[in-house]
């Protein structure tokens, strides 16, 4: 004869011969009611005890295989007040329904494991279907297993119709077409399921879909976060982490490459540009920031997001001290933050549309066909353009010759009132005067002018802006500047060197009816061309409309008078429509 116990859980029946899960059932019962004052806060640690470590609870208060002599059963179970555990005060006390589960864990041996986070994967075994249900793989046999335990039934299938439409969402997360709907319907081959999955499978979508779950743990973003949220290009790590899911790349190369893949060696450009992953932080260069504390910030970020997606926990606690529910050191934090500690980035880096550097130039990384298009046309453009007939190349020059001598006849220059002036990355070193001129007063580096000024009554739509610099006598190099440095080889003659020059690296216009301190990116006027009076020949006007540092336009350094940069608007704009206009001459580099 044999007597079989049952503890009831919630929704499910457990015997005497089931084991008890100790990571699923027990666990959760011992942290929620007895790990706040026998864990691993030694703070508030009562009795000397913890329960939340293996050997110290079998030493002291647990036998296994014997309920009767362990005093863990023994204390849950009593009556009396003063022996009772949980204790009253802690108003958490066991339900029967837990007390019968823990002394059934007992008798079967108290088994221990370990969170399930820190052990390899185990292939468990295949429970058996229900009689009453069919089984067509494995999954189906966990899932009727559960369904079993909680008293449930299985659905019936779902039509073909509801099915192609889950599955398409599923793996590309796009709806199915009306044809590929149409097609599945009407496709009675056995493996009319599997073919579709095949074909989804082997779609760009499929890529697509997979790496948007990664784009959110990769913290990926196309702004910089922080300050003024300016665009950073990060595209094409995107591009390549959908490339390696339709590739089907083993996880453990696509991690390695993710944490450290320009540290390879003979790195490729994919494994470069795949360690990007570490680049997606949030960036600032706003000027009242600390860059030491950001570029701390940037590797602690580093830290916590490795952690989530590779250890699947979070090590934020252990910046201030020992984990107290995970079995991680202070000392291991800093040891993973020093790793992070010793990358090149700066603290102040990544606004202005500008990439955070250290950064690589690289092109996608997807098959498109829109470059073997490109391609051709180059190829078509370039033989016309070597088989022109002498006479059509002399009406083009004459036409042209007829708008160059007529271009700027109707132009008609109106001053703007100047408002407002600031700069966000300096806070000072310029003047207001007359409301019209900005005189810049010290010297430096980069710096970003934001100019506010009103628009001029007209009846005539504006068609651009003209911003004119005037060299100052008076400032100490004489002319534009500071002064330029020397440099080995360098044949600038001295006094243009004491003369002194600049460079403005980017231009951008926002016209609005309320004021505003900054350009707004939402209302920035498209320029169709940018001309200016003078320039050196490595730093032409139109380089003013890439936003890159390493570029822009300066004037002759031998040129003396005043010079003036216009930008043309794609379309006009109306003075009755909007009052203000806020130019940005970003990023004016001085010396």
């Amino acid at each position: 004869m044999s007597i079989v116990f049952f503890c009831l859980g919630p929704g499910i029946a457990w015997s005497t011969e089931t084991p008890v899960q100790f990571d699923r059932q027990i666990r959760p019962i011992l942290s929620n009611k007895c790990f706040p004052c026998h864990g691993p806060n030694e703070e508030h640690r009562e009795a000397d005890l913890r329960l939340d470590l293996e050997a110290t609870a079998k030493e002291s208060v647990i036998v296994p295989g014997s309920a009767a002599e362990s005093e863990l059963v023994s204390r849950i179970s009593s009556s009396e007040h003063d022996e009772i555990m949980p204790p009253p005060h802690a108003k958490k006390p066991l339900t029967p329904k837990e007390i019968e589960l823990l002394q059934l864990w007992v008798e079967q041996g108290a088994k221990w494991t370990d969170h399930w986070s820190f052990r390899s994967p185990q292939r468990p075994p295949i429970p058996k279907a229900a009689a009453s249900q069919q089984a067509r793989n494995n999954i189906d046999h966990f899932v009727q297993h559960r369904l079993y335990l909680h008293n449930l039934v299985q659905n019936p299938a779902a039509d073909r119709n509801t099915l192609i439409r889950r599955l398409t969402l599923d793996l590309t997360g796009l709806p199915a077409t009306p044809q590929a709907v149409r097609d599945f319907v009407q496709d009675e081959s056995e493996n009319a399921y599997e073919k579709v999955v095949d074909r989804l499978l082997g779609s760009v979508h499929y890529g697509e879909r997979m790496a948007a779950m990664w784009l959110d743990v990769a913290r990926y973003g196309d702004t910089s976060v922080f300050h003024a949220d300016g665009p950073r290009n990060m595209w094409a790590w995107r591009d390549l982490i959908v490339k390696s899911y339709n590739d089907n790349q083993p996880f453990d190369q696509f991690s390695i490459a993710q944490l450290a893949g320009d540290l390879l060696p003979d790195a490729s450009i994919d494994q470069r540009l795949a360690s990007g992953f570490n680049r997606n932080n949030g960036t600032t260069d706003e000027g009242g920031a600390i860059a030491e504390e950001y570029r701390v910030e940037y590797a602690v970020d580093r830290v916590k997001t490795t952690s989530m997606v590779w250890l699947g926990l979070t090590m934020e606690c252990t910046q201030c001290h020992d984990h107290k529910y995970d079995p991680i050191s202070q000392r291991d934090y800093y040891r993973l933050f020093a790793y992070f500690n010793t990358l090149s980035d700066i603290g102040l880096d990544g606004n202005s549309g500008v990439n955070p550097r250290p950064h690589m130039n690289s092109k996608t990384v997807l098959q498109t066909t829109e470059l073997p298009k490109l391609q051709r046309r180059i190829s078509q453009l370039k033989e016309q353009l070597g088989s022109v007939p002498d006479a059509e190349l002399l009406q083009w020059e004459r036409r042209q010759q007829t708008e160059l001598a007529s271009r700027g006849t109707d132009l008609k220059l109106l001053p703007m009132k100047l408002l407002k002036v600031s700069t966000p990355n300096r806070g000072s070193g310029f003047e207001i005067r007359n409301d019209q001129f900005v005189q810049i007063t010290q010297p430096g580096g980069l710096a970003a002018y934001d100019v506010l000024a009103r628009l001029p009554d007209t009846d005539q739509p504006i068609r651009g802006l003209r911003v004119v610099f005037h060299s100052e006598k008076s400032a100490p190099g004489g002319g534009w500047g500071f002064g330029l440095p020397k440099k080995p080889h360098d044949k600038i003659p001295e006094a243009l060197r004491k003369k002194g020059s600049f460079k403005l690296t980017a231009i951008s216009v926002s016209v609005g009816e309320v004021p505003a301190d900054q350009v707004d990116l939402f209302r920035l006027l498209t320029p169709e061309k940018i001309t200016a009076s003078t320039w050196e020949p490595e730093d032409r006007p139109e380089n003013c409309a890439d936003p890159r540092r390493h570029n822009g336009w300066s004037p002759r350094l031998d040129h003396a008078a005043a010079t003036h940069l216009t930008v043309t608007f794609s379309r006009p704009v109306s003075s009755k429509e909007w009052k203000d206009v806020t130019s940005s001459p970003s990023n004016l580099r001085s010396a």
